[in-house]
């Protein structure tokens, strides 16, 4: 990092020690390294991370480690308060055996709170991505976008219509309507609005994650010129096919499966184990395909992270060692590829830090309240309707705000160099010292 650093009155990195030189040296600073990428066709434009001092990206940091600790102190407070106040094990004839099962209600208030508090998330979201996609599309120079924040755009459209606030809506009306005291069955077209909702929640979730994720990762391992022509057709390719697995499941058994890998198969062997009866082959072996295809897919997406971390790691290494023969005196120019080195390098070590918090912790929130709230809705609607649910009914407004958070951030370090404070979200400013 010091080499890094100090390769950098080359690397100009400045910006990265933060108190050092004026808000204008920066400033300036950044449109030399833009026209100098410019020329040698470097793809990595210089964004606000780059801009940030050390500190402020410490604090950046910092920060997201502190909401994913609370992430997870809310789904364990979540189970219990569930546990506690919602649950209640119950006696049901459920075809042809009693079962003493554990269900869990929410009342019709509970469910009036928590559809205005999806509302409001759906409010904040559609404002942030209305907001960074002018800042990117209007306030900025079409040769100095990146591909990163053009798929930014796509990971915050595609959190909007994964929180999907209409059937939230349509309660609302509804329970204000009858002043919450009495709540209609709903209507088939409404069953028929939400089934296709959860269907569709899961494919804008696999193009907001695992396609923003993935691409971005691979996009690191091509600092120069434009991307392969193959760039996209396996991702895109092979996440097609994960959807429409995903579809068929739904469709052609029943099966609703959870937005996370391995998780419906897991769920799936925790209510069909203590009830045999529920086992069904054509199920299993379709759930067990997903499942197969989900680790096929992330042991892709892991053997890319590999293999971009080791070109980082190897175009760092050779940076330092040209940086050590000029300061020695012994040749070695770094001249015209130090900046560039100095962009990528501290845009991979963030993005990889921040995805290496971000979606684990997201996994084990989603998997904590999954396994510890009662399975009893999924083992009478799998007995009575064949119909198996192997993901939360509904998102947490916990997860919902997190990833409203992740996206936040996201979008903030890839705004344009030239975005100082919250005026900066809208328009380009001067960066003042």
């Amino acid at each position: 990092e010091d080499l890094l650093r100090r390769g950098g009155g080359g690397l100009g990195d400045s910006s990265s020690d933060g108190e050092e030189g004026s808000g204008e040296r920066r400033e300036s600073m950044w449109a030399v390294r833009e026209k100098a990428s410019a020329r040698s066709g470097y793809r990595r434009v210089q964004t606000k991370l780059n801009v940030l001092t050390q500190a402020e990206r410490q604090s950046l940091w910092t920060r997201q480690l502190v909401i994913a600790a609370l992430l997870l102190v809310g789904a364990v407070a979540e189970v219990i308060i569930v546990q506690l106040f919602y649950s209640e094990t119950v006696e049901q004839q459920l075809v042809d055996e009693v079962l003493n099962i554990r269900v869990y209600r929410l009342t019709p208030y509970m469910l009036y709170v928590y559809s205005i508090l999806v509302v409001v998330v759906f409010v904040f979201a559609l404002a942030m991505f209305l907001t960074y996609t002018q800042r990117i599309l209007l306030h900025s120079h079409a040769k100095m976008r990146s591909h990163e924040q053009m798929w930014g755009m796509l990971r915050n459209g595609a959190l909007l219509l994964y929180i999907n606030p209409i059937p939230y809506v349509v309660f609302i009306t509804k329970y204000l309507a009858t002043a919450g005291n009495v709540i209609d069955p709903p209507s088939n077209g409404l069953k028929q609005m939400i089934a296709l909702g959860k269907v569709f929640k899961s494919s804008m979730f696999i193009a907001g994650t695992y396609l923003y994720f993935w691409t971005c990762v691979h996009s690191f391992r091509v600092p120069k010129g434009p991307l392969p022509r193959l760039f996209y057709i396996p991702k895109i390719g092979l996440l097609i096919v994960y959807i429409l697995l995903g579809q068929v499941l739904f469709w052609r058994y029943g099966v609703t499966v959870s937005e996370l890998p391995l998780l419906s198969f897991l769920y799936l062997v925790r209510i069909c184990v203590p009830h045999s009866s529920l086992w069904r082959r054509e199920v299993v072996l379709a759930v067990v395909s997903y499942a197969l295809l989900e680790l096929f897919i992330v042991l892709w997406i892991a053997r890319d992270v590999l293999l971009t971390h080791w070109d980082v790691a190897e175009e760092q290494q050779v940076f330092i060692s040209n940086a050590e023969s000029a300061e020695n005196g012994n040749g070695g120019s770094y001249s015209g590829t130090a900046d560039e080195c100095s962009i990528r390098v501290r845009s991979w070590r963030f993005f990889s830090k921040h995805h290496a918090l971000v979606y684990p912790a997201y996994y084990i929130a989603y998997s904590i309240i999954l396994f510890g709230t009662p399975a009893g809705a999924s083992i009478s609607a799998a007995k009575m309707w064949s119909l198996y649910l192997l993901a939360l009914p509904r998102t947490p407004v916990l997860l919902l705000a997190y990833w409203l958070g992740y996206a936040v951030v996201e979008s903030f370090v890839n705004l344009p160099p030239d975005s100082s404070g919250l005026k900066g979200w809208f328009v380009p400013t001067t960066i003042t010292a």
